[in-house]
């Protein structure tokens, strides 16, 4: 979007955690039309930053369903995705 590289899919569980499941309750965030014109778009990389950004009100949700606290309150899409996390090493 930015030259920076595809968006990314913040989860905030990792394979292995006791609350880890590869089934993502989504989460779309749309950047506001004040922090387009202000050039306040950034590269987002933690759930922390996205919940910022969401009370700041330069992130709002792409999604009507219930509310994550978590997220700043960022809504689900209403659909979910099955899409485990995997390691790719050497």
């Amino acid at each position: 979007m930015l030259g920076e590289g595809s968006p990314l899919n913040i989860t905030q569980s990792l394979p292995g955690a006791r609350d880890y499941s590869p089934i993502w309750d989504v989460h779309p965030a749309v950047w506001s039309e004040g922090a387009v014109s202000s050039g306040a778009r950034k590269r987002l990389t933690s759930s922390a930053q996205i919940a910022a950004e969401v009370r700041a009100g330069r992130l709002t949700s792409g999604g009507t369903g219930p509310a994550n606290t978590s997220l700043g309150g960022l809504k689900a899409a209403n659909f979910i995705s099955n899409c485990p996390t995997v390691a790719i090493g050497s």
